[in-house]
């Protein structure tokens, strides 16, 4: 329930940020912040989504290849622990999705670390970007990476991230459902 809860509020923020993104394009002095904040908002709150999906995925994975017994902790709990899975064929939905997981990653670590992100002042001109400057650990020595991706195929990305999910989740709500 949560889950969707989220995704309504990203829904809102996505709504939010396309209105503030066109006024923002008309008078870069009103809506540009509000915009930006809601970027930021946007995947957070996609990344937080891909995490619990993950640690429920790998949870029940446990579960079903352990004798149907629960894991006294959740160890992959977060897009960087799912994109190191690639041995566990049962969990090819990380695989198959793992460009748009890596993206949605680094965005928001870009977002919640990188020092030098905070004097980022861009604004899509055709289109609705998320803009992010990452620099790992915030260390000169290492080489900043800069993105500018369309908000639209982040969304279309995680939409299918999310559908392989529910597949998945479906799928094994069938195989495991008792009478």
């Amino acid at each position: 329930m949560k889950i969707c809860l989220r995704l309504d509020e990203a829904n809102r923020r996505i709504i939010t940020s396309y209105s503030l993104w066109n006024m923002a394009k008309n008078n870069a002095n009103f809506g540009y912040w509000q915009h930006i904040f809601a970027n930021e908002q946007i995947i957070f709150l996609i990344r937080r989504t891909c995490d619990e999906i993950i640690s429920l995925i790998w949870c029940l994975n446990y579960w079903k290849n352990n004798n149907k017994v629960y894991p006294p902790e959740i160890k992959c709990d977060c897009i960087n622990d799912a994109l190191s899975l690639d041995h566990e064929p049962s969990l090819i939905l990380f695989k198959n999705n793992r460009e748009i997981l890596e993206l949605i990653n680094n965005l928001s670590n870009a977002f919640k670390h990188s020092f030098i992100n905070s004097d980022i002042n861009l604004l899509g001109r055709d289109d609705l970007c998320v803009h992010a400057l990452a620099l790992n650990h915030n260390n000169l020595s290492h080489k900043p990476v800069f993105y500018s991706v369309k908000l639209e195929s982040v969304i279309s990305g995680f939409n299918k991230f999310y559908k392989d999910s529910i597949n998945w989740l479906r799928t094994f709500s069938v195989e495991n459902h008792q009478n």
